[in-house]
């Protein structure tokens, strides 16, 4: 047997194979954009990090890995699911473009409190967290202060929305192919 009759067999048209290959390359995009954001928080803070070295940069890269891999699939679980149900009309392109919707209304709201780290950590050696939030949330004049954080660091937001749009033109760049709906027998899928 080849692999092009394996790839051929009928079944195997239907595993869905490049929705999930779609689906690895975005959430790999989340991992790229946040290193990116890593980078960031490291070059805006590098006096107040204990970093010596290339390799110590790597290092903390490695073990920030982790705490990506959590967060990308906090963010993106609803992303995940949404994109490997059996739905027929999984590649329709309106079935995309809520996928599009569903996937950058999570991670670019997640995102953004990355870029506004790179600034607030100097004034509080924390990363943001659901404290430093609610400690937020009772401020009176939050108005008054986020208007005062645009203009006094106005190139955080430059810079975020220069990342925002990146990440949305490598995410179109790659697309699910739109396939025929294929009628499944149920009896094929519970043979019991």
């Amino acid at each position: 047997m080849t692999i092009n009759f394996i790839l051929n067999f009928p079944m195997m048209q239907h595993l869905r194979l490049n929705e999930y290959k779609v689906l690895a390359y975005r959430i790999l995009l989340a991992y790229f954009f946040y290193f990116t954001a890593r980078v960031l928080f490291y070059l805006f803070n590098a006096k107040l990090l204990k970093v010596h070295s290339i390799s110590d940069f790597f290092e903390l890269c490695y073990y920030g890995l982790a705490f990506d891999t959590t967060a990308i699939l906090y963010v993106n679980l609803l992303f995940i699911v949404l994109t490997i149900l059996p739905f027929k009309s999984n590649t329709s392109r309106g079935y995309q473009k809520f996928l599009f919707f569903t996937y950058f209304g999570m991670n670019l709201l997640a995102y953004a409190t990355n870029f506004v780290d790179l600034i607030y950590y100097k004034f509080t050696y924390a990363r943001t967290t659901t404290a430093i939030i609610n400690v937020i949330e009772h401020e009176v004049n939050l108005t008054k202060l986020f208007l005062s954080f645009v203009v006094d660091f106005w190139y955080v937001f430059v810079l975020y929305f220069l990342c925002a749009w990146l990440w949305i033109y490598l995410y179109k760049k790659v697309k699910v192919k739109q396939v025929a709906s294929v009628k499944i027998c149920p009896i094929l899928l519970f043979p019991f």
